[in-house]
């Protein structure tokens, strides 16, 4: 009797995310189309915008082939992101038939005007950071890890602002309150961006998803009710951003970058549902992004492990700085704006209240009455704490002045090595004192 030869099968085709994937040399982006049939009758078609190697291409149900390559995707049972509610059909048509995009610094100039118009930040840098994490929505996938953001403030600040923003700007911005299990399926099926607001109610099951989603290859498993051997694996990796009035579970709090909010000083436009010109500066980062998504991988601080900016920043904190690094180079940045959002990053790394507290309410009178109209006051521990009086001790008062923000350099140790000089930055405390009411 013969003996049955068993051959290990072959790999199946690469296949790609439906709604959004990007490869080595291809970027996909996926759309559900309503549009009427031959017989008049509406209809739902499936159409990918997909780069190949720079060949721009539309591909309906049946044609499957950009520059000689074969694209294949993974099955799916779930509708695709509507195109109308992404990018104007019009819009998507002109692009595919002049494939043009503004240039990046247009791009991002654009960007920054529009979230100067509908939200008051308290430092430049957080402008630069949202503008580009909003970006980075449309290109993540060529990165290894991405940063959460986090907009954290008491009510009235304008976190719930900056998020309708971020839904109108970012690719597939899903503003909602859902359920962990709910979440993770719009991943899986849409490759949604996330916008939560009211964090501060997260569960664990919430907090369980986003934990390791920052990271490239992140599961989740669920049970199938009806075939419980079988359990239902999705991928969860992709940018989220969150606004709450507490600071986040710390099994996520350094994974974010943090954008402490405070009372506006100026008047800003709510920002209405469907802004036309939101949309329009949303269809122009789908154009730019299509055509500059594969080039990424070329800018210096992708491809240069030594890029002096990163440096400074621990491993973690480099891993999630990277991204916006790399954003900031391909949109071309201004180097005053990098240089902000860095300094900015380097503060939100050690802040985590944005609520003013009594204490602080008392050392920002302290610092402010020391540091009058100057740039910077150099002082050390000692002095602040006899200045300040009872209650306080060294390492409150460090937690605090980096709770605050108003460090302009990292603390060093004096000759007494139970002490610390800090430096402090004035702008930083005449305005605290300013959007905080105590001046008044």
């Amino acid at each position: 009797m013969s003996k049955k030869v068993i051959t290990v099968p072959p790999n199946p085709p690469d296949l790609l995310h439906p709604a959004f994937d990007v490869r080595d040399d291809a970027a996909s982006l996926g759309f559900s189309v309503e549009t009427t049939s031959q017989r008049g009758k509406l209809q739902t078609v499936e159409l990918h915008v997909v780069n190949a190697s720079g060949h721009v291409q539309a591909l309906d149900q049946e044609e499957r082939e950009v520059n000689g390559r074969e694209f294949r995707y993974r099955p799916h049972k779930a509708t695709l992101p509507p195109l109308d509610d992404q990018w104007h059909r019009q819009d998507l048509d002109a692009f595919l038939r002049k494939q043009t995009c503004p240039g990046g610094r247009t791009l991002y100039g654009a960007l920054r005007d529009a979230w100067y118009r509908h939200v008051d930040f308290d430092h430049e840098g957080k402008y630069v950071i949202v503008a580009c994490w909003g970006v980075l929505t449309y290109v993540y996938p060529i990165f290894t890890a991405v940063p959460y953001l986090h907009f954290l403030g008491a009510k009235g600040t304008g976190k719930s602002q900056a998020l309708d923003v971020m839904s109108q700007l970012a690719r597939h911005g899903y503003k909602a309150r859902m359920s962990a299990p709910a979440i993770g399926d719009l991943i899986e099926a849409e490759r949604i961006t996330p916008l939560l607001d009211q964090a501060d109610n997260m569960t664990l099951g919430h907090i369980d998803l986003f934990a390791d989603s920052y990271r490239a290859g992140a599961k989740r498993a669920v049970v199938n009710e009806k075939k419980r051997g079988q359990p239902h694996r999705f991928e969860t990796f992709g940018p989220k951003a969150f606004a709450g009035t507490k600071y986040l579970d710390e099994d996520l709090a350094d994974r974010v970058i943090l954008i402490p909010m405070s009372p506006s000083t100026r008047s800003v436009i709510a920002a209405k549902p469907n802004d036309s010109k939101l949309s329009k500066l949303r269809w122009q980062c789908y154009r730019w992004a299509m055509l500059n998504t594969l080039g990424i991988r070329q800018c210096a601080p992708y491809r240069n492990p030594g890029w002096g900016p990163l440096q400074e920043f621990g491993d973690r904190q480099r891993e999630l700085w990277l991204p916006i690094e790399c954003v900031m180079e391909a949109l071309d940045v201004p180097p005053t704006d990098r240089e902000a959002a860095r300094d900015h990053y380097r503060r939100s790394q050690s802040s985590t209240r944005a609520e003013l507290q009594d204490d602080q309410a008392v050392l920002l009178d302290v610092l402010h009455e020391a540091v009058g109209n100057a740039d910077t006051w150099t002082t050390d521990s000692k002095q602040l704490l006899e200045r300040l009086g009872a209650g306080w001790y060294s390492k409150k008062l460090g937690r605090a002045l980096k709770a605050l923000g108003v460090l302009r350099e990292v603390p060093k140790r004096t000759t007494d090595r139970r002490a610390r000089t800090y430096v402090i930055d004035g702008t930083a405390v005449r305005s605290l004192r300013k959007r905080h009411g105590l001046d008044q």
